[in-house]
This record gives C-alpha cells, structure tokens and sequence, in this order.
C-alpha cells in the first residue's frame, strides 16, 4: 500500500512539473520563457516591411508575423540562397531554425519540409523548400518565438520564395542581424 501511494505522488507530481504553472494556460515559448523582443514582420508583395531586423544573441524573439498582402507568402530564414535549373531563389541551404525549437501559434501555420520531400518540376524548379517556414494566406496573422543561439552571430536572410522563387526575386527578403 505504501509503495502504490508513493507512486501515485510521484506520478502527480511529475505530472504536474510537465503541466508548468505559468499564468498563460502553461504554454512557454520555443525558448523556455517569456520573449526579451517582439519583432513585427508585415508581410506585403513584396516585401516584410523593413530591409533589416536586428536581434542579439542570448534573447528569445517573438517575430509577430501578419500577411497584409493579398497573396500567400512564406516566412523561411537561413542562408546559402539556392537556385534551381531555372535560375530561380529556392530556398536556403542552410536553415536557421535546424536544430531549434520554435513555438508556432497557430501551429498549423509552421511546417518542416525535409530535403527528401522535394521533387523538381519539370522546369528544373523545386516548389517544395527544404527547413522550418511559415505560411500564411492574404490576412492571416501568426507568431513564432525562438531562443536565438549565441553562435548565430552574423547576417541572416529572411525570405518568401512562393511562385517558383519570383516573390523573392521580386524583392520578398530582408537581413536578420544577429548582434553579440
């Protein structure tokens, strides 16, 4: 009796250790906390509003997405730009969010693709984009927070390459400054 008694707290308590008692309904951040900076990305054709974001190190962002457009853009950072047969942006061979864990609200709105997932067209252009990127139709609104690396220190690029790459051939990218 005694051992199933101590079970039974123990499992209550490790049930409630996972539940967290935070004043938000117990969901945290990707970063395992409340964001140090809220970024406001306006997503428009074509454009997100502003040519750079600056952020530091060590902080847990909030970007605050909103698509003020009236087409679907994607909201994808990393670096390495790909081109496909066609000549056209595919995407980033390089993705910020590998290995992070970003908190997506709606998650419906995040989505992983791996490289494995994309199939060329026959126009010799991928319509399918390797890493983490949010999508969002014309109105939709989304936030993604995360808890920037120290060692991601440098320029990033933020970018939609919706339409075989012409939203960011149209000028649909901004830099991701990272600061120490």
């Amino acid at each position: 009796m005694a051992r199933s008694t101590t079970a039974m707290i123990l499992a209550v308590s490790m049930l409630a250790a996972a539940c967290g008692s935070g004043g938000d309904g117990g969901e945290a951040t990707g970063a395992g906390g409340d964001p140090d900076a809220h970024i406001r990305v306006n997503m428009t054709e074509y454009g997100f509003g502003s040519d750079v974001i600056e952020v530091r190190a060590g902080q847990t962002v909030e970007f605050l997405l909103k698509n003020s457009g009236d087409l679907d853009h994607e909201f994808m950072i990393g670096r390495e730009v790909t081109v496909g047969m066609d000549g056209m942006a595919t995407g980033f061979g390089h993705d910020f969010f590998e290995g992070l864990m970003p908190t997506v609200d709606p998650p419906e709105a995040g989505m992983v693709i791996e490289s494995m997932e994309i199939e060329m067209g026959p126009d010799g252009h991928d319509d399918g984009h390797h890493g983490f990127m949010v999508t969002l139709g014309p109105g939709a609104t989304a936030s993604v927070a995360v808890a920037i690396p120290d060692d991601a220190v440098g320029d990033w690029e933020i970018g939609c390459f919706r339409d075989k790459g012409s939203h960011w051939s149209s000028g649909m990218h901004a830099t991701l400054r990272i600061r120490a």
